[in-house]
């Protein structure tokens, strides 16, 4: 009799974080995006936003699109804006849970805006570029309630090809980390 009831016992731990569960049909996160640029023979740290929405299409498997800007103003350098506008798949190895882990892959279109002023009598001038850009990483997200959850971390590796047929001595393709966190809003079931 002690057996079936540590059997019984046993079953009904393990079958609670089933019970909690709730995969939500919707997924948009919002938040705070910082940007380590790389160019050849430097980098640049940009800061700036994060948005995305995901669809799920059950408890393992997303699609998402993500939309992103960062923004440097470096002054008397110039400013430098850099929107990507990104889609792809989101996978979630263990489910939706009160942490939950996931990886994803994106691709789309990226454009750039460089201004740098005039200064020490050579000119000013602007650059504009748009190029493929592909993002992959993941991240994972804590449960506040039902509907809420904190993005706790989000870290890719991306890659832009900006600025490669401009004449300017052929810029490499572009190796950057992107991390973000903020809020991220369940809706559906």
């Amino acid at each position: 009799m002690r057996n079936v009831f540590g059997l019984f016992a046993l079953l009904a731990l393990f079958s609670l974080p089933a019970a909690a569960q709730h995969t939500p049909k919707l997924e948009v996160f919002g938040g705070y995006q910082y940007l380590h640029w790389d160019l050849s023979g430097g980098t640049i740290n940009m800061n700036g936003f994060d948005a995305s929405g995901t669809y799920n299409f059950n408890r393992w498997v997303g699609f998402s699109a993500d939309i992103s800007g960062a923004y440097n103003n470096s002054g008397v350098q110039g400013t430098t804006h850099i929107y990507n506008y990104m889609f792809g798949p989101t996978l979630y190895p263990l489910g939706h849970h009160r942490i939950t882990l996931f990886v994803h892959g994106l691709a789309g279109d990226g454009h750039i805006h460089v201004n740098v002023p005039a200064s020490g009598g050579l000119p000013g001038f602007t650059l504009t570029d748009t190029g493929f850009v592909w993002a992959a990483g993941g991240g994972f997200d804590a449960t506040i309630t039902r509907h809420i959850a904190v993005r706790l971390f989000q870290g890719d590796y991306e890659q832009t090809q900006f600025l490669q047929d401009q004449n300017l001595g052929g810029f490499p393709t572009q190796k950057n980390i992107r991390i973000a966190a903020g809020i991220v809003f369940r809706l559906g079931n």
